[in-house]
Formats: structure tokens, sequence, C-alpha cells
């Protein structure tokens, strides 16, 4: 095995871990979320090979060993990382969509995370600051909606200032 995971690592082509038979795809996998259920929920990913750019979920078969993950995860001191079930399909069709592979973790794996953290995250620090400013500028766009519509309902002999 760990001959065959250094020829896999070392191609940097290629974009699996392990290799999953089509018609052995679980219908149901365990990922591991930070935040669930919250504006600022995000999901766990793991850059492969090494310094490629390319990231991707981990998709656990057993969710103990999901729940085992994300308690080498808390020891790492990540924050709060939370096994959460999903569809597989699912998964995989919103992954696509933002450029992210799906690895499925085929039962008795054991896998522990590696002991590197990216120091640098897709985590904006002004996230609070910019939800605010996003709320206000959308509710400033929706009220001139509103004004524009009210207007449009008024009589032709009214002339607004700016017609």
């Amino acid at each position: 095995f760990d001959e065959e995971f250094n020829r896999i690592t070392g191609d940097k082509d290629f974009s699996f871990i392990f290799d999953v038979d089509e018609d052995m795809k679980p219908e149901d996998v365990h990922i591991i979320l930070f935040n669930p259920e919250t504006d600022r929920e995000g999901v766990h990913t793991i850059e492969f090979p090494k310094g490629s750019g390319n990231n991707m979920i981990l998709a656990f078969e057993s969710r103990s060993e999901c729940e085992q993950f994300s308690q080498f995860l808390k020891d790492q001191q990540f924050f709060d990382p939370t096994p959460q079930e999903t569809k597989l399909e699912a998964l995989i069709d919103y992954c696509e969509q933002i450029h992210v592979e799906v690895q499925v973790v085929p039962d008795g794996m054991n896998l522990k995370p590696p002991k590197e953290r990216a120091v640098v995250l897709d985590c904006n620090p002004n996230i609070e600051q910019d939800m605010k400013m996003l709320d206000y500028l959308f509710e400033i766009s929706a009220s001139n909606e509103d004004a524009e519509h009210n207007s449009d309902e008024q009589s032709d002999d009214d002339e607004g200032a700016w017609e």
C-alpha cells in the first residue's frame, strides 16, 4: 500500500487518492463541516497533491471514521469540525459547480489528517462587515425598485422632477 500511495502522490496529474468503482460508491457519505447551519458554514478540504492547488472534499463511507478524522482535526486546534451525513450524488453535483473534487474514502482506511495546516485559508476576516455592507446595499436597491414601481403607477398628469 505505501508503495502504491507514494506512486500516486508523486504523479501530479492524478486527482484521486483512492480509486472507488462507480458501482461500489455509497449513496450516503459523511463529510466534515465547520460552523454547520450558520451563515459561516464551511467544509473541510484537503489539497492533493500537496502544492497543486487542487482541493478535494473527503467523503467518508464510515461515519465512525469521519468522526475519528474530525477528532484528529480538533486535536490540531481546528474549530468545531462536525461530521455531517449527505447524499453523495448531491455533493458531487455541487462540487462540480465550484470546481472541487470529491474523494470517497472507503471503509477501513482509517485516515489521519496531515500534520501541516494551510496557512492561508479562503476565509475573509472582515466577513461580518462585508455582510452588513451587502445587506445595506441590497436594502437600498430594493427600496429604489419600490420607489420606481410606485412612481410608474402615478398618473401621466403628475410629472416628476426627473422626467
